[in-house]
């Protein structure tokens, strides 16, 4: 993160659902030489009924023979115990997602998290609030994240990153997304540390490239990803009957979409 922030590139972080997505993520990064951030929620893990302990073990073992830096990062952990579960697994770093929350009781839990982890887990706390697609402009800019009120959110909880409201949205958007760079500017001014772009599915390559410049450091994908997989599996339905097949299309498919992405964050070449 703060060789992205120095050199100004954004450090792609992808949601994987299982080994298929692991094992073509992993490899895309090392085709394409880039650092990756791996990411799973805890939502994930409980719709998969996997549990922290199996899925780092089995991430680390296809990523045994990896050479490029990777990453293991919790996305959007609600519960301090969530967090404390990942971290004694092995995740390398963690997000406590208290937007939903009072930001009194947001900040005690990430200062609670901070002192229990010390500083071998890096943390990522989120300030303002990101929703789904479907929100309107309006909604959306009600809950931005407000600059100072995000200085003085960093200085008290010691977060390492902070996932940022300016616009962006979880999901595929209905229309082309409207950040506010201007807000951005200031929240980087202000708090002086790598921030993240949750909601990254659908944001234009230049709208990206820009606010990587302003201190996006972590670009957050899933949603996009995601889909490209499942139409690998689904396409070609009686050609491709069998689901070995089906699913080496769907891989296919996924690493395209993946080192896209790679590229439009920049950082490809940079492992």
């Amino acid at each position: 993160m703060a060789d992205a922030k120095q050199n100004g590139y954004g450090l792609p972080a992808i949601n994987v659902s299982n080994m298929e997505t692991m094992q073509t993520l992993l490899e895309a990064a090392e085709e394409m030489k880039s650092p990756i951030i791996v990411q799973v929620s805890p939502m994930q893990l409980q719709y998969h009924e996997i549990s922290f302990v199996l899925f780092i073990d089995l991430l680390r073992r296809i990523g045994r023979d990896i050479s490029i830096p990777w990453a293991l990062h919790l996305d959007h952990a609600t519960t301090k115990e969530q967090c404390l579960e990942a971290v004694r697994a092995g995740f390398d770093s963690v997000m406590f997602d208290g937007s939903h929350l009072k930001i009194e009781t947001n900040i005690g839990i990430l200062k609670e998290l901070r002192k229990a982890v010390g500083n071998a887990i890096t943390l990522e706390g989120e300030l303002g609030a990101i929703g789904g697609a479907e929100a309107t402009e309006e909604s959306l800019t009600s809950v931005m994240t407000d600059p100072t009120q995000a200085a003085e959110f960093v200085q008290e909880t010691g977060v390492d990153f902070l996932a940022v409201s300016i616009g962006n949205a979880h999901g595929f958007y209905k229309g082309e997304p409207k950040l506010d760079f201007q807000r951005l500017e200031e929240i980087e001014k202000a708090t002086k540390i790598p921030l993240v772009l949750h909601g990254g599915t659908g944001i234009p390559e230049k709208d990206l490239k820009k606010a990587i410049q302003h201190g996006m450091c972590k670009c957050n994908f899933f949603s996009e990803i995601d889909r490209a997989f499942q139409e690998g599996l689904f396409e070609e339905p009686e050609k491709n009957g069998m689901y070995m097949q089906k699913q080496k299309n769907a891989r296919r498919r996924m690493k395209m979409q993946v080192k896209q992405k790679i590229k439009e964050c920049g950082s490809e070449g940079r492992a």
